[in-house]
């Protein structure tokens, strides 16, 4: 109700779709923002903890960094890495980068400033085939998640494993990390979502969503809501409050989900028809028509800057 009456909609009304076009308005217009800097496809992207610094890579091997208070819309070139890429992310201190490749390695770099060339602070073979998904939890340590169904703790300092854990019929497509960096959620090729509790290291995981084939996975910035995508285009959902979480079920897309991403009081997905969605953070709202972004083309990452003021994809 705040952030529709804040941009003109009624507080009383749960149609608040109004307000969500008005506040977004100038994103869904302005296309003057395109950020050119790769020669193939861009397959994952992060934002600095500051909401400063956008991180993009893919399928070319490179990591650039596009600085938000530049007007520019060519990059700094980070590095380069001799696989395609698939998986970025920033430490909760922004100091440290660390990216995971189609060939299953990992390389972490420090980051002093966008202007400054960066230093490899380890690389290693981390699994079989592709990262798909990597953050950094509440206590600094890596999460890596991989299309081998393989889930790794790394140590935060040393990047040896602290913990791992694998699904053995089922490769791992995606996953994401509660705000709080304690719980892990996996999207398995055919075996639904896998939810685990990281600072437990002998509780098994829930098992959400039967036997579907699982694309994307988010929690929301307050940890009430799970989203997921399904390769049929619908978004799962369920209320984590309850001991037994029921699923909800709403057809978005006309093909498979890619992305899932909350930030400022949004909630945006992005599929291979070539669409972002927004709405209200509230997964209750995708029963409303949402804000609707077109893209060219196929879509793979999706950030929201801090605030939620700016959306990348």
């Amino acid at each position: 109700s705040n952030f529709a009456a804040t941009y003109g909609g009624v507080p009383e009304s749960p149609e608040i779709v109004t307000a969500l076009r008005q506040s977004l308005g100038g994103l869904a217009a302005d296309t003057s923002r395109v950020l050119v800097g790769h020669d193939d496809a861009v397959r994952a992207l992060a934002v600095s903890p500051d909401g400063t610094t956008l991180a993009t890579t893919g399928d070319d091997g490179r990591i650039r960094l596009f600085p938000m208070e530049s007007q520019a819309s060519s990059p700094i070139a980070f590095a380069s890495v001799d696989s395609p890429v698939r998986a970025i992310t920033f430490d909760a201190t922004g100091n440290r980068l660390a990216v995971g490749t189609l060939s299953g390695v990992i390389r972490v770099w420090s980051v002093v400033s966008p202007t400054e060339l960066p230093k490899l602070i380890k690389s290693w073979p981390a699994h079989t085939s592709a990262v798909n998904h990597l953050a950094f939890e509440s206590h600094g340590n890596l999460v890596s998640v991989g299309l081998d169904g393989l889930a790794h703790v790394w140590d935060g300092t040393t990047f040896a494993a602290r913990a791992s854990w694998k699904n053995q019929s089922r490769r791992f497509l995606a996953a994401a990390l509660s705000h709080g960096g304690t719980r892990l959620a996996v999207a398995t090729d055919g075996d639904g979502i896998l939810l685990r509790d990281l600072d437990s290291s002998t509780d098994s995981p829930i098992k959400l969503g039967g036997s579907r084939r699982i694309t994307a996975v988010a929690f929301s910035e307050d940890e009430r809501w799970l989203v997921a995508g399904t390769g049929g285009g619908q978004i799962l959902y369920w209320d984590l409050r309850g001991a037994t979480p029921a699923e909800r079920e709403v057809s978005v897309h006309r093909a498979a989900v890619t992305a899932l991403r909350f930030g400022g009081g949004r909630m945006a997905s992005a599929a291979l028809d070539g669409e972002v969605k927004v709405w209200a953070a509230n997964p209750e709202a995708l029963g409303r028509a949402p804000v609707v972004l077109t893209h060219g083309g196929w879509l793979g990452g999706l950030g929201f800057e801090g605030a939620g003021n700016h959306l990348f994809s």
